[in-house]
């Protein structure tokens, strides 16, 4: 009792800490995932082909039976394997082994040629490669409903770490005579040329300057694909005790547009390929050698659907918690607060007075967590917006509907502070 101001301050300083974690939470942490799937592209505009495939050369007798048979068109473009250092978000502990990501590896020409397929007004222009291959322009596929993310995870978002190939299960990325090299981001747009298959962390476009493009097709000659070492390397580490383990991989992209009724018949003919394309085994399973637009957008459509309800479900949660936990405080000060209007009524204070301290000392629960919101929102707003590079049109859409949900947490909050201020005035 003896430090009753101390302990005061602490416990209104928790409770603006509760109510505006509260606020944020449910107005843009979830709100903004909300706003965003709602304002998301249609999911058939996203899927340009009815399939995609991750071919090699291989599979030549089988695109031409598919193209005779069933009458289709096929596309193709040259491509290589590129695989970044780490797909996974969180730190590996001990004993855990990082997953790498797999992406698709494609030339500047090619990048123009698929610009130009779903845009037939896009413009040239150039993406600053250069013909070492250092500099990387990123084409992250995704739509606008998912947050905006590096092609890396391991290190920096500007300088992934990359290597030419299919991903080496043993390679020491600490080892500097690795294949995995830090390269420079020059530029990157988030859209959809191929389609959004797989996971956004993975077949996203790596697109190189055209002079090293085709240095990069005939890399894997020369590496060692379990270790990541240049074979050179490999013989003078494991000399005649090891036999380099090499492997070509993905050789290129193959588009495939069909009448629908063929669709379930191509889709039985890929699948039966599948397992013979698992140059690694089964490393990954969320790539494949094959693609289904028809699947894709299905599941997109179904994951939006959750999405939008888990997150309305969320903000109605929070919303009750936040009024529980106001409820609640009131409760427990009730008794504390009468002894203290009956200690002010005994030192003259007239009853104006004592209203307006505790109105004061009330809505300074509801005005303190609005003001952090309101900043807090417009800092992350612009942030996320720029992250995900919406264009301008959709952001201005984003953020009118942010803060119109906004304006009617604040209201609907005010109104409930309003009724548990009478209710505590009268207690």
């Amino acid at each position: 009792m003896n430090h009753r101001f101390y302990y005061r301050m602490n416990t209104v300083s928790r409770y603006i800490l509760f109510f505006s974690l509260m606020s944020f939470l449910s107005c843009f942490y979830f709100g903004i995932q909300f706003i965003s799937t709602i304002n998301a592209e249609k999911a058939e505009i996203l899927y340009p082909y009815d399939f995609m495939c991750v071919a090699d050369k291989s599979d030549d007798k089988l695109f031409e039976k598919i193209k005779e048979k069933y009458h289709a068109t096929l596309t193709e473009y040259p491509m290589v394997r590129v695989a970044n250092a780490d797909k996974t978000e969180h730190l590996e502990g001990r004993g855990e082994i990082i997953i790498q990501g797999q992406q698709i590896g494609i030339s500047e020409s090619t990048y123009y040629k698929l610009k130009k397929a779903v845009d037939p007004s896009y413009k040239k222009k150039s993406l600053n490669l250069d013909k070492n291959g250092k500099k990387v322009y990123v084409v992250h596929q995704q739509d606008r409903a998912t947050k905006a993310q590096p092609v890396d995870w391991y290190y920096n978002k500007k300088t992934p770490t990359l290597h030419i190939g299919l991903p080496c299960e043993y390679c020491d990325y600490a080892d500097h005579e690795t294949t995995y090299d830090k390269k420079i981001v020059a530029g990157e747009e988030i859209s959809s040329l191929t389609g959004c298959y797989s996971t956004p962390k993975c077949e996203n476009l790596i697109v190189f300057s055209d002079e090293y493009f085709k240095k990069a097709q005939n890399e894997w000659k020369d590496i060692e694909a379990l270790t990541g070492f240049k074979l050179e390397r490999y013989k003078a580490m494991y000399g005649d005790d090891g036999e380099p383990y090499i492997i070509e991989g993905p050789t290129k992209l193959v588009f495939i547009q069909t009448n629908k009724k063929y669709i379930d018949q191509i889709d039985k003919e890929l699948e039966s390929k599948e397992e013979r394309h698992k140059y690694i085994g089964n490393y990954d399973s969320t790539i494949k050698f094959h693609y289904l637009s028809k699947t894709a957008i299905t599941d997109m459509k179904t994951e939006r659907a959750v999405k939008s309800m888990i997150c309305v479900y969320i903000i109605i949660t929070l919303s009750i918690l936040n009024w529980i936990m106001l409820y609640a405080m009131n409760e427990m000060e009730k008794k504390e607060k009468a002894e203290r209007e009956k200690f002010l009524v005994s030192m003259g204070m007239d009853r104006k007075e004592r209203k307006k301290m505790n109105k004061r000392e009330w809505y300074i629960y509801w005005i303190v967590p609005t003001i952090i919101l309101i900043i807090s929102t417009i800092l992350f707003m612009r942030d996320t917006m720029t992250a995900r590079m919406y264009p301008d049109d959709i952001r201005k859409i984003c953020e009118l509907q942010e803060a119109v949900v906004i304006a009617v947490w604040i209201v609907i909050n005010g109104i409930y502070f309003w009724i548990m201020n009478r209710k505590a005035r009268r207690g």
